[in-house]
């Protein structure tokens, strides 16, 4: 049994959770709680959240714990800090929608790893209720679908958690959050350009969200836009795309700037019809200053950006670099056309 190298997390924790042979046990360290034990880990994991009426904290041991159904916190300022990101792990072993749902606000969880196993359909689901949070830390693999969803959020924080995904999922994260910010945020595709999942982020809503310093590759979109608004990405190594780099698509997005992001080894599809930056509708105010795009020798994209239908207006492309791009820089946006500025920009 290990329980942890961090006395302080139990001397603080309300509960401390871990396997002793068959069973799993947690034991209280504050007064009025009951000590639980059981065969099944969802069984003494739910008990003890829901056990949590004030809120508060819960030591995860090193160890995997299976659970055939989705966790749920509903609990208001309850915690959940593990051992590690890969050493306190929370395992899918049946179908379930999510491995662990978060419904109520104030929650924080921490150095934990959630496991789909190719049995759920998401990792982790930050619902409406859910506001202002805080994920740390957080390792999620292998679901069947997404790996993050947040569903109309309301403030809080995403920092440095890692998403892996397989062949045939979807999205890294699905965002629809208000007033968050996810930070250094690590989320990874595949190496194979075939059957690969459709986008690295994808975001619906953003109401003055910033994404920071995150890492992303080995998508067919590192970004897919859909109605998304008042979003920033602000130095984000987004790389790696078999098709488009940032897509616009089906619904208009307004205030969106990208800050000293970075786009390598983009539009790895052969047909060579993918742009870095491809706009599909109408977009107000979308700005991207300070930018860097390298393409591979072969399989090139066509236009670093390329409004290809609806219009760009007051938007602004300035002071970005691209290399190998095939047929030129910008189409669709021109310095001084419907108050766009575009200028000191360089194709080379």
């Amino acid at each position: 049994m290990i329980i942890s190298p961090y006395s302080e997390d139990i001397r603080i924790s309300s509960y401390t959770i871990y396997k002793s042979g068959i069973l799993y046990k947690a034991v209280p360290h504050k007064a009025g709680l009951n000590r639980i034990s059981g065969t099944v880990a969802l069984d003494v994991l739910q008990e003890a959240v829901d056990n949590l009426t004030n809120g508060g904290l819960i030591y995860l041991a090193q160890g995997t714990f299976p659970v055939a159904s989705k966790l749920t916190i509903s609990t208001s300022n309850v915690a959940i800090k593990g051992a590690g990101q890969f050493l306190s792990v929370i395992q899918a072993t049946e179908s379930m929608e999510s491995v662990l749902e978060i419904t109520g606000s104030g929650w924080h969880i921490e150095s934990l790893g959630v496991d789909a196993n190719s049995h759920a359909t998401i990792g982790v689901t930050i619902a409406a209720s859910a506001s202002r949070g805080f994920l740390h830390r957080v390792n999620i693999d292998d679901p069947v679908q997404d790996g993050l969803g947040v569903s109309n959020v309301s403030g809080g924080k995403i920092s440095f958690v890692r998403v892996s995904l397989g062949s045939g999922a979807r999205y890294g994260i699905a965002f629809d959050g208000i007033d968050m910010e996810v930070i250094g945020s690590l989320v990874r595709g595949i190496s194979s350009t075939i059957n690969r999942p459709e986008a690295a982020y994808y975001i619906t809503g953003g109401g003055g969200s910033k994404f920071i310093g995150g890492h992303v590759w080995g998508y067919k979109n590192a970004a897919l836009l859909v109605g998304a608004n008042r979003v920033a990405f602000i130095g984000e190594a987004l790389n790696d795309s078999s098709e488009h780099g940032v897509v616009f698509d089906t619904t208009s997005s307004y205030d969106i700037r990208f800050r000293g992001c970075e786009h390598r080894d983009v539009c790895r599809s052969a047909n060579n019809s993918f742009d870095v930056y491809h706009v599909n509708v109408n977009v107000s105010r979308v700005s991207i200053i300070g930018c860097e795009a390298v393409a591979a020798l072969t399989n090139k994209p066509r236009y670093f950006l390329n409004q290809a239908s609806g219009t760009g207006t007051g938007c602004m492309l300035i002071g970005n670099l691209a290399r190998n791009m095939q047929t030129g820089f910008a189409s669709g946006w021109s310095d001084g056309v419907n108050s766009c500025v575009v200028a000191h920009n360089l194709n080379y």
